[in-house]
């Protein structure tokens, strides 16, 4: 099923205030850069009871300064709040998220609930590292619940829209778990050619295998998950790259990479997702290599180049307004 997103730039600009909300719904979600914060403190919204969020790096100088860092909260009004913020100075922040909602009904009440399921959505996700301290869903009856819930989901939907993916959990095919909106009033028979496309690339498994450690990895949107069970190479080389080298000593102070029996390799307890394809690989191989050559599908030995080089090739049919319920009445 589609949903017609509407996306504004408030001054013309990519990189400034942008706004996204959903059509036929009231949730609104402003992002922009936290240099654009002044100007972004100067809408109706941020005069509104909202929820928001900080994204950006730690400003330890140490081994996780790699690391994104994010703070969810709630607020009455965002400009009174930010006034006496006590973590305006806490990370190297370098996006702000506002969500509220346009029609007025949004609360106090609606926004500690919000705040507490975000919360919740984005330590699930274990995506990013939340600088958040204990949370409480407040008391609502089932009717505030029940719009609170809708209006969260609406914030993951749009939030991933604006490029923020923290609150989006992996699931592996066939779960039950994963989220989507609430069906709308013009829902049309079978899924898009988009929705085909993405459903075929999650879909599919790779395996890379180097001095003995087998790994096996799907692609979550922007992100390569490597999937538990698999073993990597306990050796490491000067040429692995930081980023590999990071998520394997952060997987390993976790839990998430522990010792196999065999000392010359580790074994995934759980699921961790690199932001780069190489980045994948050199986890498993513990030294420089080229993800893109090392992983191979599954179902027919090609590696990821050739892979994605005959996803290019292929022709797509194209989306009509019909498929998508937007064609002219």
């Amino acid at each position: 099923m589609a949903s017609l997103i509407r996306l504004t730039l408030l001054a013309n600009d990519p990189d400034g205030i942008r706004s996204a909300f959903i059509a036929g719904r009231t949730t609104v979600l402003m992002a922009c850069p936290w240099a654009n914060l002044p100007a972004l403190m100067s809408t109706l919204e941020a005069n509104r009871p909202a929820v928001y969020a900080f994204v950006g790096e730690p400003t330890e100088g140490d081994m996780l300064a790699s690391d994104e860092v994010a703070y969810i909260g709630e607020c009455n009004s965002f400009v009174v709040r930010m006034k006496t913020h006590d973590k305006r100075d806490s990370a190297d922040w370098s996006q702000v998220l506002l969500a509220t909602s346009t029609d007025g009904m949004f609360n106090k009440a609606h926004a500690l609930r919000a705040e507490h399921l975000l919360t919740e959505r984005a330590k699930k996700a274990k995506k990013t590292r939340l600088l958040n301290g204990g949370t409480s869903p407040g008391t609502l009856d089932e009717g505030d619940k029940s719009f609170v819930d809708e209006f969260v989901d609406n914030v993951c939907v749009l939030a991933q829209v604006l490029g923020v993916s923290f609150f989006r959990e992996f699931t592996r095919r066939g779960s039950q778990d994963s989220r989507s909106l609430m069906p709308m009033s013009r829902p049309f028979v079978g899924p898009t050619q988009s929705e085909k496309v993405a459903d075929d690339i999650s879909a599919e498994t790779f395996s890379y295998s180097v001095n003995g450690a087998n790994a096996s990895m799907r692609i979550d949107g922007s992100q390569f998950v490597v999937l538990a069970q698999s073993t990597l190479n306990a050796a490491q080389t000067d040429s692995m790259g930081g980023v590999a080298k990071a998520l394997r000593a952060r997987g390993i102070e976790s839990g998430a990479i522990i010792p196999a029996l065999d000392g010359r390799f580790l074994e995934l307890k759980e699921d961790i997702a690199a932001k780069s394809i190489s980045a994948a690989a050199q986890l498993v191989s513990g030294n420089s290599v080229n993800g893109k050559d090392m992983w191979k599908l599954k179902s027919t030995g090609q590696t990821y180049n050739e892979w994605w080089g005959q996803r290019m090739r292929a022709e797509q049919p194209p989306i009509t307004l019909e498929q998508l319920g937007l064609a002219p009445q």
